[in-house]
């Protein structure tokens, strides 16, 4: 069975009445217009009014990004608690910000937005995934200074949670035991290393063929490394740190939204069209009568 092929005329026909009728749209819409000038002007006035304010009360912002790498903790847990710092920067909770971010007070309110993402660029309070990945914080604020100390402050805000504050006793604990064993395993050995080389072991003479004082200096030499190794963990250990801190660019941004008003304008005249064919139709129906 072959394919029917359109019809050239009917094609031809369609197009005309195509045409035809975009004409006529385009015609009643002038003559809406024309009958209720009044009207889009009022509008257009209104939107111009709402437009000039927000350009004048528009600030310039300072955007940064920061990743974050973590030991203990899910991200999700993390992702919480940013968004519990967006909740009262939306309440204007000043104070609040201020203790648990250990920040000026008198720069709070330069704060604009706290968020955090995966590396999928997801909100990360909906990450429920297991994985070690870093995730990645961004600000918002009205200065670069409050920039540079939001970085302190939201490593001191996570740190400090009590799920973090913890895990820290805990691990720092077990990291201090650790350190504390290889110490103590290092000095007998050289208690022993010690007792052989004068001959002597707890009163007893050993001969050189029961212990490899060798062998002793080697696994003397692998504690050492251990030793040192917990020594710096037990100064230094966090649950969580930056892979990279903020930094913020030369050129600063405006925070007014053209696009959110251009959206206004049209949505303004849509709204005068509609009122306009309203007011045509009672006047049309009162003719009638």
């Amino acid at each position: 069975m072959q394919n029917e092929q359109p019809n050239p005329t009917d094609l031809i026909h369609f197009s005309k009445e195509m045409s035809l009728w975009i004409k006529e749209f385009v015609a009643f819409g002038l003559h809406l217009i024309r009958r209720s000038w009044y009207l889009f002007v009022f509008l257009f006035g209104l939107w111009a009014a709402l437009f000039w304010t927000a350009k004048e009360r528009s600030e310039t912002v300072f955007t940064a990004t920061a990743q974050m790498e973590h030991n203990e903790l899910v991200k999700k847990v993390y992702g919480d608690m940013i968004l519990e710092l967006q909740r009262l920067i939306d309440h204007h909770a000043y104070d609040e910000l201020s203790d648990l971010l250990n920040f000026p007070i008198e720069k709070v309110p330069n704060i604009l937005s706290i968020s955090a993402t995966n590396v999928a660029g997801s909100a990360l309070h909906e990450d429920i995934t297991l994985t070690g990945l870093p995730f990645y914080v961004h600000v918002m604020t009205l200065d670069k200074e409050s920039v540079q100390l939001l970085e302190n402050g939201i490593l001191y805000y996570l740190i400090n949670s009590s799920k973090n504050a913890e895990l820290l006793r805990i691990n720092s604990k077990l990291i201090k035991e650790r350190y504390d064993f290889y110490d103590n395993e290092i000095n007998r050995i050289d208690q022993v290393i010690g007792a052989v080389q004068s001959g002597v072991v707890s009163g007893a003479v050993i001969s050189d063929s029961i212990i490899d004082i060798a062998s002793l200096f080697v696994l003397k030499e692998k504690f050492n490394d251990k030793r040192i190794e917990f020594a710096f963990a037990v100064e230094h250990y966090q649950p969580l740190g930056y892979v990279y801190g903020f930094s913020t660019t030369d050129s600063a941004v405006s925070n007014f939204n053209y696009k959110e008003h251009i959206s206004r304008l049209l949505l303004f005249m849509a709204l005068a069209l509609a009122l306009s064919f309203l007011l045509e139709m009672f006047s049309n129906s009162r003719k009638s009568q």
